[in-house]
């Protein structure tokens, strides 16, 4: 799991707010569920059967780009990300995935 320092913001399914989401000192420390149709929520909630806290956290690790990933250096520093840092990479590109339409409103 990686580290997400501090981190607050709210997952969010197209334009709707589905999670809201609080992370201090790299710990998930509140979560809440904003919608009452669980159907519409990431398959990590459906995965975790019942576990809400590490599907919130097993869907924002799965946001973040490997820090294996060939070539991700030099992407990074491409786009001003001085060095691998989840936070920054969360902040960069909102979470998007090409396999969804999941994303992160994260707040400053």
């Amino acid at each position: 799991m990686k580290s997400f320092g501090d981190l607050k913001g709210t997952i969010m399914k197209k334009d709707v707010p589905i999670v809201s989401f609080r992370f201090a000192g790299g710990v998930l420390q509140d979560f809440k569920i904003l919608v009452s149709d669980r159907g519409i929520l990431p398959y990590t909630y459906l995965l975790c059967d019942g576990d809400d806290y590490l599907a919130t956290e097993l869907f924002i690790d799965d946001r973040v780009v490997p820090e294996t990933r060939q070539g991700l250096t030099k992407e990074l520093h491409a786009v001003g990300i001085p060095y691998y840092d989840p936070v920054l990479l969360i902040k960069y590109n909102k979470g998007i995935s090409v396999e969804d339409d999941y994303w992160i409103n994260v707040e400053q």
